[in-house]
């Protein structure tokens, strides 16, 4: 067991140490070495050792080779050791100045990142600061855009106002071309209406140096009127023997006119005037005197109001024996008193001046576009034809009661051309009788024989005398119509 056990750790000895394969130069130490130590073994004598000589000599003999070749290992594996440490040292060195280098590279990168970013950073500021100058610069291009389109619109706009003003203005020419060519027509027609007025104011001056002789020749006949019934009176005066005769038919008559009711008139002659102007009952402020009371009483008090049958005592004269006719001596004083002519020609010129007012009018109505002005002078218009309607009328009156007129005044020559027969002077004393006691039957010529003392011929002189003067008062601009 113990010769086991030795071998066993012998055994743990001879069983060599897995090691590196050494390099060349090693290896060679190593065997040098080894050589020089087994030299020296194998040099020591065996009387040295006496332990060779013991029982278990052989073991300690290959003990002691395998320590002598384990320390020559250890010393060999300890030189190994101290080469690889220096080695180690150099390749350590090698590899700090490696890792040096590659840190100063490194850092050297490093910096050259930093410098790298600061530069990018520097180029970043600078691009945004450029950035921002170009959104300026844009803003800018835009703001210049917008007052470029808006400068346009506006200088559109200005063009189409001048051209509509330059329409205007050709249309406003032309207008004024047609204005000027119309003033020309105008003025062509107003030298011919100035020479026409002229031709018409030397008419109207012929018309009145006319109406002046027809007055003279009015007043003329007017005397020998006077004359004839002074004439007449004074052969009723003659013949007033003759009248008791007949005192039955005056009995008769007194009769039949106390029938009717009493004269309410006290001028019998006063309803006989002719056309008057200024007959209204209104009160009147335009003539000189308060002439238009007289002239309403006189209507108001004439036959032609109070009698029935006015037109049968006006237009028929009594037809005497023999065939010859008396003129009543209203119309005598109709066509003795009143001038005609002159109230004819102050209607004609009225109507004149509503016939002129009438155009004015009619060139407004086509000349205004206002609807409410255009109803106004339409008004205005209905009234101003109106106007002309009745001062037509009033002019047709006249013009027939002036034909009447020239009628009596050529049946009344035609009489005193005729020999008056001696029954046409009983009949008037006759008639003067009963013209006293009826002064509300009308008049005729055989009235102008009452005696001069008697009332009838007296208030039939004043009534002569007061229209005469209300004549000569009157004037042009003193009359007035009824509407």
């Amino acid at each position: 067991m113990e010769s086991l056990s030795k071998e066993s750790y012998l055994s743990s000895f001879h069983q060599f140490p897995s090691y590196a394969p050494l390099p060349d130069h090693i290896k060679f130490e190593s065997v040098s070495s080894k050589k020089i130590q087994c030299s020296a073994l194998e040099n020591i004598s065996p009387h040295q050792y006496d332990i060779l000589q013991a029982p278990n000599s052989r073991a300690l003999i290959s003990a002691l080779k395998t320590l002598q070749e384990k320390i020559c290992r250890l010393e060999l594996e300890k030189t190994h050791a101290r080469d690889r440490l220096t080695n180690l040292t150099r390749v350590a060195g090698e590899h700090k100045k490696v890792l040096e280098s590659e840190k100063q590279s490194a850092e050297l990168a490093a910096k050259e990142a930093t410098n790298q970013q600061n530069d990018i950073g520097k180029q970043l500021n600078n691009a945004k600061q450029r950035c921002s100058l170009l959104e300026k610069q844009l803003d800018y291009m835009k703001e210049m855009m917008e007052n470029a389109d808006t400068q346009k619109t506006t200088i559109h706009e200005h063009q189409m106002l001048t051209q509509k003003e330059q329409k205007e203005i050709q249309s406003k020419l032309k207008k004024l071309e047609v204005l000027e060519k119309m003033c020309t027509r105008l003025s062509a027609t107003h030298k011919s209406a100035e020479t026409k007025i002229q031709h018409l104011e030397e008419k109207l001056s012929v018309e009145e140096q006319n109406r002046k002789a027809l007055q003279d020749k009015a007043a003329q006949v007017q005397t020998s009127l006077e004359v004839n019934r002074i004439l007449l009176s004074s052969a009723s005066a003659q013949n007033s023997t003759q009248r008791k005769v007949k005192k039955k038919k005056q009995s008769k008559l007194k009769n039949s006119v106390s029938k009717e009711p009493p004269s309410k008139c006290f001028y019998p002659k006063a309803g006989e005037l002719p056309f008057v102007a200024g007959k209204s009952t209104t009160s009147s402020h335009s003539l000189s005197a308060n002439v238009q009371n007289v002239l309403h009483m006189m209507k108001h008090h004439s036959p032609q109001v109070s009698q029935k049958n006015p037109k049968t005592a006006e237009h028929k004269p009594s037809v005497l024996p023999g065939g010859s006719r008396t003129i009543p001596t209203r119309l005598i004083s109709s066509f003795t008193g009143d001038n005609l002519s002159d109230i004819l020609l102050a209607l004609q010129d009225e109507l004149g001046q509503i016939s002129f007012e009438h155009q004015e009018l009619l060139r407004h109505i086509n000349e205004t576009k206002n609807t409410d002005m255009k109803e106004d002078l339409e008004r205005e218009l209905d009234y101003v034809v109106k106007q002309m309607e009745i001062k037509s009328d009033q002019i047709m009156k006249l013009k027939r009661h002036q034909l009447n007129v020239n009628k009596l005044k050529k049946t009344a020559k035609l009489l005193k051309e005729q020999p008056r027969p001696t029954s046409v002077t009983k009949l008037a004393a006759d008639k003067q009788n009963t013209g006293a006691k009826d002064p509300s039957t009308p008049r005729r010529k055989g009235d102008l024989a009452d005696g001069p003392g008697t009332p009838n011929s007296k208030a039939s002189l004043e009534l002569l005398k007061s229209v005469r003067k209300i004549q000569m008062t009157l004037k042009k601009d003193d009359i007035m119509w009824e509407k």
